[in-house]
């Protein structure tokens, strides 16, 4: 039996992160006063002496040691699953707090239909990462994103993104996971993250199940806090993995909510769209070649992705279904 209970368990999935977890560590320590809480890191087999480095500089940090990398959603749940707190804050390594978070623990603890809370993310170069959603993907919607048309559509309806132009709180349909809150009993009784999604995927479809049931998706636009979005999958040695591990996981996301042939439909959308944007490439390609062949070089990356893209929808990138666990996690 653990000892009593706290106001808040603040639970963080590393890999390969160290220095911006500490100071996502120090963060937590300098701006939650409010509450009494704890941390719990589950590091997934970090190479960098992350394991080491906590153990010595903070020991108050609970610390569960992968010998292999879990994943993303299934490292989350080993940290719900020990954690004492009425509320649960799931946040990533990458994120640095600016302020406190009672804006995001205060409309869980007043509704009891509130099911997750988020906050404002804030990248580096001051932009306001989009990190809230007015409505669930579907298979239309990410082809019109494949082929540009979203932007486009958004501009002529006069329509912006949520995360721009949404009160201080506002009703969402769902929250990217580098922050998370959740009332515990509810988090528990949707036993946490689904763990068919490795890493992307599991904070929409967790998003997703919460709706169905009745409960509330808020978006808390006053909590700000700086998100190094992508801190490990950037470590990767695997070129081009969280581009085409982002279209698996959303097939999942299809395929289990809307159906194995919505599921198909989203896969071929996207091959559609690889084709659109990889004829596209070429042709910029060409003309940097002939008008400016300094700046040529620029469209090769994208190229590459889009040619990764289109192949995993062809199938040949079977890495996908089941991702070795040296993958990234956050």
């Amino acid at each position: 039996m653990r000892e009593q209970a706290l106001d808040l368990s603040i639970c963080i999935v590393s890999w390969n992160t160290l220095d911006i977890l500490k100071n996502c560590i120090e963060s937590i320590y300098r701006y939650v006063k409010d509450y009494s809480f704890e941390i719990i890191v589950v590091d997934n087999a970090s190479g960098d002496g992350t394991q080491e480095a906590l153990r010595k500089e903070y020991p108050l940090v609970l610390l569960i040691e992968n010998e292999k990398n879990f994943g993303f959603g299934r490292a989350n749940n080993q940290a719900i699953s020990i954690s004492r707190g009425q509320y649960i804050l799931l946040l990533n390594p990458d994120i640095i707090l600016q302020g406190g978070i009672s804006g995001l623990i205060h409309p869980i603890a007043i509704d009891p239909l509130v099911g997750c809370v988020g906050g404002r993310l804030i990248e580096p170069d001051g932009k306001i990462q989009e990190s809230c959603y007015g409505t669930f993907p579907t298979p239309w919607s990410e082809f019109l994103e494949g082929m540009l048309l979203d932007r486009f559509l958004e501009r002529i309806s006069g329509r912006n993104p949520i995360h721009k132009t949404c009160n201080d709180v506002e009703e969402v349909a769902w929250l990217v996971g580098a922050c998370m809150a959740f009332r515990r009993e509810v988090l528990m009784d949707f036993a946490g993250f689904e763990e068919r999604y490795y890493i992307y995927g599991e904070d929409v479809d967790l998003c997703y199940r919460l709706k169905k049931r009745g409960y509330k998706i808020l978006y808390v636009r006053s909590v700000e806090m700086l998100h190094y979005h992508g801190a490990s999958s950037q470590k990767t040695d695997q070129k081009y993995f969280s581009s085409v591990m982002q279209r698996e996981s959303m097939f999942r996301f299809m395929t289990h909510h809307y159906g194995v042939l919505n599921g198909y439909f989203y896969r071929m959308a996207w091959m559609f769209s690889a084709i659109f944007r990889i004829f596209v490439l070429i042709f910029l390609y060409g003309i940097s070649s002939i008008v400016n062949n300094d700046r040529k070089e620029r469209y090769l990356s994208p190229l590459k992705k889009y040619l990764k893209i289109f192949k995993w929808g062809l199938g040949f990138e079977r890495w996908t279904k089941v991702p070795t666990l040296d993958r990234p996690t956050a």
